[in-house]
């Protein structure tokens, strides 16, 4: 009778961390799976540091462009700036100037279109479940913004992120309990960490943003932001980027305001 006693606690500790469950309210947010409606256009502000440029992008034909509008032209570009758009994947040998003077837009072969339609602004709940875990605990409310507390498990989109860092973060979900929603997830290192001998990382803060969509019939991503400190061989540093998604317009809809 002990021993069945013991197989049957044992047992139940074993399964136990399985049957642990979000919050409600939490859980209920991550259940939400938006429409996989792809964009047909969105304005996204791109950000590092001090700099930021403002890009019109659009999604003809499963195929992807570009057009700067922040600066008005090129020639108003900052050297930070140019760096930027540069990284919009300009093909320099097809790029060209309208007689108006403003640059032309350019396209990626088609076979990404739909992918990076899809990829902006995207909202993955599945990710976000598997960031936060198995626990967490309400903290605080804030005008019908319920709080919670995580202790992370991965960081989206941060895949190669060492575990003396995740280790050292904290977690904060942030849900609209009016829609069940998730408005933003932050991770926060608390503490600092050496990656390897030369280098420390004494911040670290990532912040994803949503907002509900209506088309979707869920929350989008409309923005994050990451800043990072620390030191490499000796040396400072300190470096921040965010990304902000706007006037994101679908088939049949005239705005995504939420």
């Amino acid at each position: 009778m002990l021993f069945r006693a013991l197989a049957t606690a044992s047992t139940f500790i074993l399964t136990a961390p399985a049957l642990a469950q979000l919050p409600a309210p939490l859980e209920r947010a991550l259940a939400v799976e938006p429409e996989p409606v792809a964009p047909e256009a969105l304005v996204m502000r791109m950000g590092l540091g001090a700099e930021s440029i403002r890009v019109a992008v659009s999604f003809e034909d499963e195929a992807v462009s570009y057009r700067l509008i922040e600066p008005a032209s090129e020639e108003m570009l900052s050297e930070a700036q140019a760096e930027m758009w540069a990284g919009f994947n300009r093909d320099d040998d097809e790029a060209g100037s309208r007689d108006d003077g403003a640059p032309e837009e350019q396209s990626q072969d088609e076979d990404e279109g739909r992918s990076a339609s899809l990829a902006f602004g995207s909202y993955d709940p599945a990710a976000l479940r598997e960031a936060i875990g198995d626990t967490a605990d309400l903290i605080g409310e804030d005008e019908g913004r319920l709080i919670y507390e995580f202790s992370p498990q991965t960081v989206p989109g941060q895949e190669g992120a060492p575990d003396e860092m995740i280790e050292n973060l904290r977690g904060e979900a942030v849900v609209d309990a009016s829609r069940n929603e998730l408005v933003a997830v932050r991770f926060v290192l608390d503490g600092s960490f050496k990656p390897h001998m030369a280098a420390r990382i004494n911040a670290f803060e990532l912040e994803q943003r949503f907002v509900h969509e209506a088309v979707l019939g869920g929350p989008r991503t409309a923005g994050f932001s990451m800043r990072m400190a620390g030191s490499s061989l000796f040396q400072p540093f300190s470096q921040s980027m965010q990304f902000d998604f706007e006037d994101v317009r679908y088939p049949q809809a005239d705005s995504s305001d939420g």
